[in-house]
């Protein structure tokens, strides 16, 4: 932001976060944030590498933003049909695009991009249209079907894990280094 970039409208999309410097001098500058910032903290729920209360603490790092705008996303697995989605720690980069890569991680990003495009053109068709597709609600949460027309498992939206679900409550005392 002291470039000049995303000084109007800026998006921080975090999938499997893990550690960040604890170091005063490397600690995000987040006073320069635009109004207009959302935040994506997404993890798989089958994520072996990385515990969840990582995840859940840097949504604590923009507690400054509207909860609506900082959500922290989990990406069920769902073993009911045949590829099993497995919402692991290298679902964002496996090669493998399976409906849990492509609804839960890609076209996240895809309205990621049209957000932030949309507003730099002043094309508020799009961008609410893309807003709908960030913010929590039906747009963001539904995974699609299987073969058969049961529903995929949705994604898990949580607009303050660490205060306001009892799963994360070990969080409070987690010894990770953040």
């Amino acid at each position: 932001m002291e470039r000049g970039w995303g000084n109007e409208t800026l998006f921080v999309n975090i999938e499997s976060g893990w550690t960040r410097p604890n170091q005063a001098q490397l600690q995000p500058n987040l006073s320069r944030m635009p109004d207009d910032t959302m935040v994506h903290i997404a993890r798989g729920v089958d994520d072996m590498t990385v515990d969840a209360c990582y995840s859940v603490h840097h949504q604590q790092v923009y507690s400054g933003l509207p909860d609506e705008h900082v959500l922290y996303i989990e990406l069920q697995s769902d073993l009911y049909g045949f590829p099993r989605l497995v919402g692991s720690h290298y679902l964002p980069t496996d090669s493998v695009h399976d409906r849990l890569a492509d609804y839960g991680v890609y076209r996240r990003i895809a309205a990621q991009a049209d957000w932030v495009f949309a507003r730099t053109q002043g094309d508020t068709n799009t961008e609410s249209f893309a807003y709908d597709h960030l913010t929590d609600g039906e747009l963001l949460r539904s995974m699609g079907e299987w073969s058969d027309g049961t529903p995929v498992l949705p994604l898990l939206v949580y607009e303050d894990a660490l205060n306001t679900e009892p799963k994360f409550a070990y969080c409070e005392t987690f010894e990770g280094v953040l």
